[in-house]
């Protein structure tokens, strides 16, 4: 199965565009919602992405995205080019079992063509059940209209913390999670960002990061965020406060991936 391209253009909100006219990491949530919208739904037999769950009991899991900002400049109420690369499929998973999944690779660029933002996301599907247990998918998911035996490059290893670090104590909100009480995906990378400036870090001076996802978080969770500068880089774990379980684990450096 070849990847799936589409392009198209998306006018860019004011809120993600930063003072000195780069988009900003946080708002990458809004644009990969276009691969959902232009290669999934019509091979979907028209359900949106509810539906779809209610229907077959199938819903995605991100495990692992990464994002570099280019040199391009946003701006406000005008249309940028947006071209998204899509191919399902299954990955080697670390027992060496196959988990089914996709990889989506969005890039967004200015009125003049430079790059703004380049995003890559890697996701698992998965039923949940009703004792909240997840059992993940050794077959492609039902009632997609298209191959799914694309072999995918392997997951990226998590980094190890190699120290306490800098330690930032939080906790979930109403306002960070959806009406199941889990956390959004966008209120990771935010939290993320809100620990790095905590711990005195400038987040601008680290234009490239990927972050992995490792278990959920929910409404009241007691949280630490540790940091740990590096040279070149820097780590920022999100963990559960009761158990020290890892939910994110984030990496930002300089230079582009």
């Amino acid at each position: 199965m070849a990847w799936r391209e589409c392009e198209g253009t998306i006018v860019v909100p004011f809120h993600h565009i930063a003072q000195d006219g780069s988009l900003k990491p946080t708002a990458e949530g809004t644009y990969l919602q276009a691969g959902d919208e232009w290669i999934d739904l019509p091979h979907r037999g028209g359900l949106g992405t509810q539906a779809y769950v209610e229907r077959h009991g199938v819903r995605t899991l991100g495990v692992w995205c990464a994002s570099r900002q280019g040199p391009g400049q946003a701006r406000m109420h005008e249309e940028h080019p947006l071209r998204v690369r899509r191919g399902l499929g299954w990955f080697r998973w670390r027992d060496g079992s196959r988990r089914h999944g996709g990889w989506e690779i969005h890039e967004l660029h200015d009125g003049d063509g430079r790059l703004l933002m380049r995003w890559e996301h890697k996701w698992l599907f998965f039923r949940q059940a009703p004792d909240g247990s997840l059992s993940f998918l050794d077959q492609g998911a039902p009632g997609i209209d298209e191959e799914q035996d694309l072999e995918l490059e392997a997951l990226d290893d998590r980094p190890a913390l190699g120290g306490p670090g800098q330690a930032v104590d939080f906790t979930w909100t109403l306002r960070e999670t959806d009406q199941n009480q889990h956390v959004f995906y966008r209120s990771y990378l935010e939290r993320t960002e809100n620990v790095l400036a905590d711990a005195g870090v400038d987040v601008s001076a680290f234009p490239a990061r990927a972050t992995w996802y490792a278990a959920p978080a929910l409404l009241g969770d007691p949280m630490t965020g540790l940091v740990e500068q590096r040279d070149g880089d820097v780590l920022v774990a999100l963990t559960r406060s009761r158990d020290g379980a890892a939910c994110t684990l984030a990496r930002f450096w300089r230079e582009g991936p």
